[in-house]
């Protein structure tokens, strides 16, 4: 009975714009909109393109169901990050009048109908959603290739020289960054939610919280390390023990709206770590040890386009309300990543040149002593030689 409903306009049509008007507990908000087809347009088949909608939905077109994204229901999905498109095929369209479009939407966490909506040709419409469902949600692959790639040649490092811990931290850094990026594109993952396999509430509390939990405490325990500033025992238990509470608080949330409820009191709570590192970093830029300083000063410079992308993202989130643009703060955090793995590269390549040139002097060392010896050799055989001819 949705045609019966009283409508009323949505004035925002930006971030969480849904969760506005009725909340974020699991309330339901039917969104409605009409028009008619030009004539340019007529007798074919439309299609309409969404960049975002978030949580789930279902569209009907004149009474009759188009799609849906997510599930409505337990266990519920999300539709994810990407872009929704909905085909309007000719039988269902009112070729001369008005076509009425109603979305029911589930209103969970940030619910957004983002802007730039349209309706038209269906390839034209294909082909607007795989842009923005790239950008959005697809373009994270790319970064799960570098992050294993960091794993794998650090955790090798760590193996060869467990003197330098850092590497372990640093590996594991990445294997947790890399667990975390994959919830961006979750719903391309053939074991996760409706796919069959892992739920995807459980997903979330793993993929989403939990790695991100582990992302903050390894990232202290990695800043420790390479400045080689030593940690106290009660610092260790504490910080292992926020880690532990938020992890085991996470694991047994039972569903999504409380989920969303913790972590506004979990994340703050583990980033406090995060800043108190970062106050660590600044003040060692200033201490009179100079190989500390020097690599405070490197962590500095490749922290610092992170920060600035957080600003950027906090702007364009939160004050101007533009959900399609791109979280900068994620490849800026993958730039750091490849920036810190560059220069334990070169740090590396200098050693390994280090020891090749130690060996080659060594080797040079060893055969012109080897010379010299075989000469003063000789040279005795000689002196015996005559010595014995005198002696006869």
């Amino acid at each position: 009975d949705f045609w019966s409903y009283t409508f009323l306009p949505l004035e925002e049509s930006g971030y969480r714009n849904i969760s506005k008007k009725v909340g974020n507990k699991g309330q339901f908000l039917w969104l409605r909109t009409s028009f008619r087809i030009t004539e340019d347009l007529k007798d074919r088949d439309l299609a309409m393109v969404i960049p975002y909608l978030h949580y789930a939905c279902e569209l009907y077109l004149n009474g009759e169901f188009i799609d849906d994204y997510g599930f409505m229901d337990e266990p519920r999905q999300e539709a994810g990050f990407t872009s929704l498109l909905f085909d309007f095929p000719e039988d269902f369209l009112n070729q001369t009048g008005e076509n009425n479009i109603y979305i029911k939407v589930l209103s969970l966490g940030q619910s957004t109908i983002s802007q730039s909506v349209f309706i038209g040709e269906r390839d034209d419409c294909w082909a607007m959603s795989d842009i923005h469902t790239f950008w959005q949600s697809r373009v994270y692959i790319f970064f799960e290739g570098c992050l294993f790639g960091v794993f794998v040649v650090f955790i090798m490092l760590f193996f060869t020289n467990k003197k330098n811990k850092y590497y372990l931290y640093f590996s594991l850094l990445a294997q947790f960054s890399l667990i975390f990026f994959s919830n961006f594109f979750a719903g391309d993952l053939p074991f996760v939610g409706f796919h069959g396999g892992i739920p995807y509430l459980r997903y979330i509390k793993y993929a989403r919280c939990i790695a991100f939990f582990a992302m903050e405490f390894l990232f202290t325990l990695f800043v420790f390390a390479f400045l080689e500033v030593k940690h106290r025992k009660i610092d260790m238990i504490m910080r292992a023990v926020v880690a532990v509470f938020c992890v085991v608080e996470v694991v047994h949330t039972n569903d999504y709206v409380t989920l969303m409820k913790l972590t506004k009191v979990l994340l703050p709570l583990s980033a406090i770590d995060v800043v108190l590192s970062i106050i660590m970093i600044i003040k060692n830029n200033f201490t009179p040890i100079e190989d500390r300083r020097k690599r405070a000063h490197f962590l500095s410079i490749s922290l610092s386009p992170l920060f600035i992308a957080l600003i950027a993202d906090y702007i364009i989130k939160f004050i101007a309300k533009n959900i399609l643009i791109t979280y900068f703060s994620l490849p800026a955090y993958m730039f750091s990543i490849v920036f810190i793995f560059s220069y334990f590269a070169m740090q590396y390549k200098r050693t390994s040149n280090r020891l090749e040139y130690l060996n080659r002097s060594l080797e040079d060392e060893v055969e012109l002593q080897t010379k010299r010896l075989v000469t003063a050799n000789e040279e005795l055989e000689r002196d015996q030689e005559v010595a014995q001819e005198d002696m006869n």
